[in-house]
């Protein structure tokens, strides 16, 4: 669409145009309980068509100065919203809307991106620069795509995301994809990433991701199971890099969940300045493999592994801890940490257990345990 003229435009549509100069927000929503779940009795009357949002976007509507934007609440949004490869230097807010298509942002170079209980059959956002914050709170939708992406700050939470049903395997490709529910390779984090209860379907993606502040996965749920396939974790985190620490305790919400990962967690060559916290998550590999692998991780601070439950390995080979490393009360298959260089206290007590410990050539100030923590498999060759 290269022009918008007042005559090809819904009513609604009409009331989007002439609000977006100052950014207002357009909300046709019936009450507090108006959501997207209701969105297929909701008359014609609060459809706004796809292609009008992005010719306003682009700069076919009327002109608009600093504060223009596109906010709705409360509408459908027909068709798919494709911003990709463009420049939008407006903002985008939507409240409790429902696209019936998904949101391309391919890149694109944006301001601020706002969902906030909106359903979406998927955005995808990779190789964009969003100058400003990527949220999508208490959204349902289909996947995340944030490959190399680059954003000021994120925030994912109370979002449910549920990656699409695999395809069949190819017997003749040398490697399948995984179904992968967040995409983040190689991101770029200005500031923090808050994913906090978010309830993952799906591989959660960030290997080689660069965050400049805090990752906060509190009470996050990120379940990867892909049955007669090869296992992959579903936390894939190899060689992040996390300039304030990695928080992932119990939710927000009333109900405080646990952090809970299904399919293992690979944290293998991360970086993390400040500390490592996982108290009380539970880590479930039922395929007897590893729930967590954190080899030749380098933390700067703390790792707080305390009241971990593991169902399978907990990898800490030639990891490198200034910090003290807590397993109090900690459950685990097994625990190998062997080559790991702790600069201060490595804590086994208070009910910690785990069927072997291997600990060779292993480096800490201080062991602290109690008699009942020691397992009936011990390695300590080189422990010092």
């Amino acid at each position: 669409m290269s022009s918008l003229q007042i005559t090809t435009l819904t009513r609604t549509e009409a009331r989007l145009r002439h609000a977006f100069p100052t950014g207002d927000l357009v909300d046709l929503r019936a009450g507090p309980d108006d959501g997207p779940d209701k969105a297929m009795s909701w008359p014609r009357t609060r459809d706004v068509r796809a292609e009008v949002i992005a010719a306003l976007l682009n700069g076919s509507g009327p002109d608009a100065g600093g504060g223009a934007g596109v906010k709705l609440a409360g509408v459908r949004v027909v068709g798919r919203l494709s911003l990709a490869h463009t420049q939008v230097p407006y903002a985008l807010d939507f409240e409790r809307c429902y696209f019936d298509d998904d949101l391309d942002l391919t890149e694109a170079e944006t301001r601020s991106v706002r969902l906030r209980g909106c359903y979406l059959t998927g955005l995808e956002a990779s190789r964009a620069e969003i100058r400003g914050e990527f949220q999508v709170e208490g959204c349902r939708l289909g996947g995340i795509g944030l490959c190399a992406t680059r954003v000021f700050e994120i925030e994912i939470s109370g979002t449910t995301i549920t990656a699409p049903p695999p395809e069949s395997p190819d017997p003749d490709a040398d490697w399948t994809p995984p179904r992968a529910a967040v995409y983040g390779d190689l991101l770029v984090v200005d500031t923090a990433m808050y994913c906090h209860d978010v309830v993952v379907d799906g591989q959660f993606r960030l290997p080689g991701a660069r965050i400049g502040g805090y990752l906060h996965l509190d009470g996050a749920r990120i379940t990867h199971e892909e049955p007669n396939r090869p296992p992959t974790p579903a936390l894939l985190a190899q060689g992040l890099r996390v300039d304030t620490g990695i928080f992932a305790r119990r939710g927000n919400t009333r109900a405080k969940n646990r952090f809970t990962v299904i399919g293992g967690v690979d944290l293998s060559g991360a970086t993390i300045k400040g500390g490592l916290m996982l108290p009380d998550a539970n880590l479930v590999d039922d395929r007897g493999g590893t729930a967590l692998r954190a080899d030749h991780i380098s933390v700067q601070g703390s790792v707080n592994l305390s009241g971990v439950t593991a169902s399978g390995a907990v990898r800490l080979a030639s990891a490198r801890v200034v910090g003290p490393l807590t397993l109090s009360g900690a459950r685990l298959g097994t625990l190998d940490a062997s080559g790991a260089r702790v600069e201060r206290a490595m804590v086994c007590n208070d009910g910690f257990t785990a069927h072997s410990l291997d600990l060779r050539r292993a480096r800490t100030a201080t062991f602290e345990d109690d008699a009942a923590s020691w397992p009936v498999k011990l390695r300590l060759d080189g422990c010092l």
